[in-house]
């Protein structure tokens, strides 16, 4: 199975290309068939099949219209056409369908035992329907395979290009089925049936899936459960019209159509449809951005035209007209559903849609430009020699037009080659860019100093010289894994992958001769922890920073310019690019490794007193309260803070806070926090007025993009009574005497706002003591730390371990945590 899959991952380009062909081929054909072949003939009126006799009746015959003209009459018995005895209404259709507009068919009719024949007039008739439907389909496979092209592993534009297929093929298969329907069931019939059924079932899934991620997920969407319930409504489907269908003894095929399951099919389509309308109008409304907006609303727009097409041709034309061989125009606005591809294209072409602007609008303007330089060129040889020959003389005109064609084409070929590079520079800059990559970053880059200005220097180097819109650089840290430290047009900055599989795959890449570049084909091999974020950042090529076998970092690409990926000698260059890099990166690290180490150890040890001082050395004494307090940094300096300030021998103030920042940086902010708060916490004051003046204090002190969070408990045990308010910090956990409680109040963290939204943020509990309670206070460097299998640690196993210690002292409780996994391996 898995080598299956690495076949399709390898193959996937070309498995779309030669699939979307034969889809397009197929969906071309139907239309053709709708358009050409099968082209309806008319005679004004409706032809219904008696249950019992069969026979065949004459019904809604449109006065004025040429079977009236003809002397046929609603009620009249349809015999034969041109002499042909009928044994169906589709016989005769068929038979009616092959005789040219214009012409004369023959019809015998009965009426009240007495059988006359009688000419009636071929008309033609546009069946709309069977053109829209033709027209949907088509332009939405035509729209999905853009998609899909320009992202074959993203989920929303595999789900679209899914649709467009499911419709071109169901269409096609229906096109079969109209031409077996009044023909008795057989293997054939079955197989074409059972292939309409597959396609008919999934659809409307389809449909729901893509507009319930489109262009925002909904939260159930992410819910494996919802997911799989929803993919088996097609089979139940599926077996229900297996089951009726079995059981109603069947024997023609237009009997399916009016079965109860075929019935719940059809609407269930349209109802999703429906579905699909509210769920997009849902998601305009979620969307804030005004830019974001204007493509939403113009499918929104074209989606809501194309479902009310639906509900009219559905409910109000068969009111409002008599049929539609009797008024075909009140059926046309079902065209109307054609809106709904069209506005996702215009979409798509305008508006970055899904990501294929680029691709489309640059691939589309190349060619036309190349198209139209080709043109112009051979009209002007033509026109010229023409001319020539013309004021000449016409006896030598060929070998006169021929000779011109030459020497215009030598003369001007100069010419039409500067055109056709301006044109290949305006759309493909990278293929004039690359010789001065390489030119201009050699001279650069040896007189570049310092690891930072070389990052820069290769990030400007390809996003200016290429106009590469997604970039990125990764580097190997002191974990030992790659991180993302110079990016253009990536969304998410935080991102790391593990250097271990990337060199695997490397090596054996280079022991099979391949190309050691990494494309989205292979990024579930060498990427396995990251391969889904590359391909959602629309990465698709990653070139590896190798210096001695040893790989220090990667470079990432989106496409180029033009729109294309990068390939051929484009990965040779950037190879020859990135090994120079990487020398660079290397040695720029190492020079500056010597002075940071010197530069880090001095302000990790100065930040490391500073906290130790600012901690208490040892618990107060608190008459009817046992009390144990530590820190622990994860990484030497940490940006958690604690206090116990005691007003009397009865009543004390606890705090726990954690700057947002870390480093020395923090360690002065909590310097500056302590002291308010000591000077704040002298005596006793209701919590909301210690909590509103720090507040202000801090919002003043702190830079904008820094705050604090904090929980103050007050404890007075001469009231017997625990009072607690937080700042944005994590709760307050206790144990009540029958289980571990979680005080989840209200509170925004210090600075953020400086006065109205803090204080009406700001709730205040109360506890009464009745004795053996346990109170934990505590930051989230416990609960967020993760095990080797990526598992939080989580504040419910820290209330479970604080349930089964909650007997022991204060410091035995604080241990025996310390030394749960994953905290031991942790800290």
């Amino acid at each position: 199975m898995k080598t299956f899959s690495q076949f399709i991952d390898y193959y996937r380009k070309q498995i779309l290309n030669t699939t979307s062909i034969l889809v397009g081929i197929i969906g071309i054909a139907s239309i053709y068939y709708v358009l050409e072949i099968n082209i309806v003939s008319n005679d004004e009126c409706l032809w219904v099949t008696h249950n019992k006799t069969g026979k065949i009746y004459f019904q809604h015959v449109k006065i004025g219209g040429v079977t009236h003209e003809a002397g046929i009459r609603d009620g009249d018995v349809f015999l034969a056409i041109n002499s042909i005895n009928l044994k169906n209404a589709m016989e005769a259709q068929t038979i009616l369908n092959r005789m040219p507009k214009g012409e004369y068919a023959t019809y015998t009719v009965e009426r009240v035992n007495e059988v006359f024949e009688t000419k009636v007039l071929v008309k033609k008739l546009v069946m709309f329907s069977d053109l829209a439907d033709g027209l949907f389909t088509f332009f939405w496979f035509l729209f999905g395979f853009i998609v899909i092209s320009a992202k074959p592993e993203g989920k929303i534009q595999g789900l679209f290009y899914k649709i467009g297929v499911a419709f071109v093929l169901n269409f096609a298969v229906s096109r079969i089925l109209t031409t077996l329907i009044y023909k008795p069931v057989d293997t054939y019939f079955i197989l074409v049936a059972t292939l309409s059924l597959i396609l008919t079932s999934f659809i409307p899934i389809f449909i729901l899936h893509f507009f319930w991620m489109f262009p925002r997920k909904f939260t159930f969407i992410d819910n494996r459960w919802f997911i799989r319930i929803l993919y088996t409504i097609p089979f139940l489907l599926i077996l229900l019209v297996i089951l009726e269908t079995s059981t109603a003894g069947i024997k023609y095929p237009s009997q399916f159509w009016r079965t109860n399951s075929a019935f719940i099919l059809i609407y269930f389509t349209r109802i999703t449809f429906l579905i699909g309308l509210i769920s997009l109008f849902i998601n305009y409304l979620r969307v804030n951005e005004k830019e974001e907006k204007k493509p939403l609303l113009i499918i929104l727009v074209g989606y809501f035209l194309g479902v009310m097409s639906m509900i009219y041709i559905q409910f109000i034309a068969p009111n409002v007209a008599d049929t539609v061989f009797n008024s075909p125009e009140m059926y046309m606005p079902i065209l109307l559903t054609v809106l709904i591809p069209i506005s996702f294209g215009i979409s798509i072409f305008k508006y970055q849609l899904m990501d294929v602007s680029i691709v489309v609008k640059n691939t589309l303007l190349y060619g036309a430009a190349t198209l139209t330089l080709a043109l112009i060129y051979f009209l002007s040889v033509y026109g010229i020699g023409q001319s020539l020959s013309s004021a000449i003389g016409t006896d030598y005109k060929s070998i006169i037009a021929a000779v011109s064609f030459v020497v215009f084409a030598f003369i001007f070929q100069s010419t039409k080659d500067k055109f056709q590079d301006l044109i290949t520079r305006k759309f493909y800059p990278e293929h004039f860019a690359y010789q001065r990559i390489l030119i201009d970053f050699n001279k650069e880059l040896s007189n570049i100093v310092g690891l930072e200005n070389i990052l820069d220097s290769i990030r400007d180097t390809f996003v200016n010289a290429l106009k590469i819109k997604e970039f990125g650089l990764m580097l190997k840290n002191k974990s030992g894994e790659l991180v993302l430290v110079r990016s253009v047009g990536l969304r998410q900055k935080n991102f790391n992958v593990e250097i271990p599989p990337i060199k695997d795959f490397i090596q054996k890449r280079f022991r099979e001769g391949d190309c050691l570049c990494i494309e989205q084909h292979n990024y579930k091999d060498a990427i396995p922890a990251g391969y889904q974020y590359l391909v959602d950042e629309n990465i698709f090529t990653v070139i590896p920073l190798v210096v001695k076998s040893n790989i220090i970092g990667l470079l990432l690409f989106g496409l180029k310019y033009s729109g294309s990926q990068f390939g051929g000698k484009d990965i040779d260059l950037l190879f020859a690019v990135a090994n120079q890099s990487a020398v660079s990166i290397e040695n720029a690290r190492l020079y500056e490794a010597e002075a940071e180490k010197l530069k880090m150890e001095k302000e990790l040890e100065l930040a490391r007193k500073i906290q130790q001082n600012l901690l208490p050395k040892v618990p107060p004494f608190i008459d009817g309260l046992e009390i144990y307090g530590r820190m622990i940094p994860a990484m030497h300096v940490g940006g958690d803070y604690y206090d116990i300030i005691p007003v009397s021998e009865k009543k004390v103030y606890f705090i726990i806070g954690d700057v947002s920042g870390k480093g020395l940086s923090a360690a002065f902010y909590m310097t500056k926090l302590q002291t308010i708060l000591r000077l704040y916490c002298l005596c006793e004051k209701p919590l909301s007025e210690i909590m509103s003046d720090l507040n202000k204090t801090i919002y003043d002190a702190l830079e904008r993009s820094w705050f604090i969070s904090l929980s103050l408990v007050f404890i007075d045990m001469e009231k017997k009574t625990l009072h607690y308010c937080r700042a944005g910090h994590v709760p307050l956990l206790y144990y009540d005497g029958e289980k571990v409680v979680s005080k989840q109040i209200s509170g925004m963290a210090l600075g953020l706002d400086n006065h109205q939204l803090f204080e009406q943020s700001l709730e205040i509990d109360k506890i009464a003591l009745r004795g053996g309670e346990v109170f934990f206070l505590y930051s989230d460097g416990i609960t967020e730390v993760f095990n080797s299998n990526n598992e939080v640690f989580g504040e419910g196993r820290l209330k479970d371990l604080l349930l089964e210690n909650r007997l022991n002292k204060p410091e035995e409780i604080f241990n025996n945590i310390l030394n749960s996994q994953p905290l031991k391996s942790h800290f």
